[in-house]
């Protein structure tokens, strides 16, 4: 089980409008490093086209945008959840 404290922490704000899930994105992110997909461009492509980031992403789009945003916002907790997910 992955320690997602660190990143969860982050989205206690009740305004505005709801980022998507973090589990979501984290997902989406771990596995599209382990599949040789790191662009947050060809991840937003993938959760279109491909069926295994579709059902990870739960049949939503991420736009890269957020998905860069959300990488460089967690970079040292997503550092983190890499060697958990290793290990």
């Amino acid at each position: 089980m992955l320690d997602l404290g660190p990143v969860l922490a982050d989205y206690t704000e009740k305004r505005g409008y709801p980022p998507y899930d973090p589990r979501l994105m984290v997902r989406l992110l771990i596995y599209g490093y382990t599949t040789g997909v790191r662009s947050s461009r060809a991840i937003e492509r993938k959760c279109v086209d491909d069926v295994a980031f579709r059902f990870l992403a739960a049949d939503q789009a991420p736009d890269y945008r957020s998905i860069a945003r959300f990488r460089r916002r967690h970079l040292d907790a997503l550092a983190d959840l890499f060697t958990q997910s290793l290990e």
